[in-house]
C-alpha cells in the first residue's frame, strides 16, 4: 500500500497469492523497489510457514492431538471391559505376570505411577491397555473397572502399598453387582511378617516369590523329574498337555450337584479329574468318582490341546 499505493483490497489480495505461490500476475507491473519488497516478503514468509509446520508436525507426534485421541480410545475400551485381570505395579515381577497373561490371551488393564515401565511393556505388547496413576488411589481401580474385573494383582514395590490397594479394592467391590462372581485378589508380599495382615484387609492369595523360589529349588533335589514335568505344564511349554479349572458356577444347570460319575467328562471329553477344591480351601486328589459337586467346588481336569478344547465347549 504504501509503496505501490495499492488498496487495502488490492494489498491482501497480492499478499494472499504471493504467500501461497499460486502463480497469479500482479494486478498491474511492480517498481523495482516493489519488486524487492516482494522478495523479502516472500523469503519471510516462507521462513514462518516452515516454521509452523514444524511445530505443529511436532505437537501432534509427541503427545498433542494423537495422544489424547490414542488414550481416548483406550479409556473407551477399558470401560466396555468385563471378567477381565488389573494387574497393580509393572516392576519386575509385574512384567513377568503381564507377559504370562499375554500368552494365555487374558484381557489385562496395567495401572501403573511410571511412564518408563509402561514404555518397556508397550514394546513388547503394542496393544496393552493402561492407566498412568497410583494404584492405591480408589480413582485408578474404578476406571481400571475394579467393579466388573475378575482378579486383581497387586504387585507393588511396598507392603503397605500392597495392603492400602487390597483394602481399597475390597471396599470397593461392596457396590459390586450380586451377578458377578467375587472379585479374585492376588497380592505379593515382602516380609513373612506381612502375610497375616494382607489376608486381614481382603487379600485371597498372598505370594512370597522369594520363598516360593527356595521351595521349588529345594524340591529339585529330591523330585527333579517331577517339578520339571509340573513347570512345563505350568508355563506351557508342554503345549500339547495342559489344566483347566473348572468352577461350579461355570458348569451348566444340567451338570451343578452332579457326581464327577454322572458328569461323565472322561467319556465326553477325555479329560481326567486329578483334584477337587472344596468351598472350605481344601482339596480331594483323585476324588472318588461318587463324589458330588456343591456350591464353591472347583474341579481341575488334565488333559491334551484337544480335550481341552472339547470340555470348554461342554461347559460353554
Amino acid at each position: 500500500m504504501l509503496i505501490e499505493d495499492y488498496s487495502l483490497g488490492n494489498a491482501l489480495y497480492m499478499s494472499v497469492i504471493t504467500i501461497s505461490t499460486v502463480g497469479f500476475g500482479e494486478i498491474r507491473p511492480l517498481s523495482p523497489l516493489g519488486r524487492l519488497f516482494t522478495s523479502g516478503f516472500v523469503i519471510v514468509n516462507l521462513g514462518i510457514t516452515a516454521i509452523f509446520v514444524s511445530t505443529l508436525t511436532q505437537h501432534l507426534k509427541e503427545g498433542g492431538v494423537v495422544f489424547q485421541l490414542r488414550h481416548y480410545l483406550m479409556n473407551k475400551e477399558i470401560s466396555e471391559l468385563s471378567n477381565h485381570v488389573i494387574v497393580c505395579g509393572a516392576g519386575r515381577y509385574g512384567r513377568e505376570i503381564i507377559d504370562q497373561l499375554e500368552d494365555s490371551e487374558e484381557q489385562i488393564i496395567l495401572i501403573e505411577k511410571d511412564q518408563a515401565h509402561i514404555d518397556q511393556l508397550a514394546e513388547r505388547h503394542p496393544r496393552l491397555l493402561y492407566i498412568l496413576a497410583d494404584a492405591t488411589n480408589d480413582g485408578a481401580l474404578l476406571q481400571a473397572g475394579i467393579l466388573k474385573a475378575k482378579s486383581l494383582i497387586v504387585t507393588l514395590g511396598d507392603d503397605s502399598d500392597n495392603a492400602f490397594t487390597v483394602l481399597s479394592a475390597r471396599q470397593l467391590c461392596t457396590t459390586r453387582d450380586n451377578s458377578i462372581p467375587p472379585l479374585n485378589i492376588i497380592a505379593r508380599v515382602y516380609k513373612p511378617t506381612s502375610r497375616a495382615k494382607l489376608k486381614r484387609v481382603g487379600a485371597d492369595h498372598v505370594i512370597q516369590p522369594e520363598q516360593i523360589g527356595s521351595f521349588y529349588m529345594a524340591t529339585l533335589v529330591r523330585k527333579p523329574s517331577a517339578v520339571e514335568f509340573f513347570t512345563s505344564l505350568a508355563s506351557g511349554e508342554r503345549a500339547e498337555v495342559g489344566f483347566e479349572e473348572i468352577s461350579y458356577e461355570r458348569l451348566p444347570l444340567s451338570m451343578q450337584g452332579k457326581s464327577l460319575l454322572g458328569m461323565d467328562l472322561r467319556r465326553k471329553t477325555g479329560v481326567s479329574v486329578i483334584a477337587m477344591r472344596y468351598p472350605d480351601g481344601h482339596y480331594e486328589v483323585n476324588p472318588d468318582p461318587t463324589s458330588e459337586l456343591v456350591e464353591g467346588t472347583s474341579l481341575i481336569a488334565l488333559g491334551d490341546a484337544e480335550q481341552l478344547r472339547k470340555l470348554t465347549s461342554l461347559i460353554g
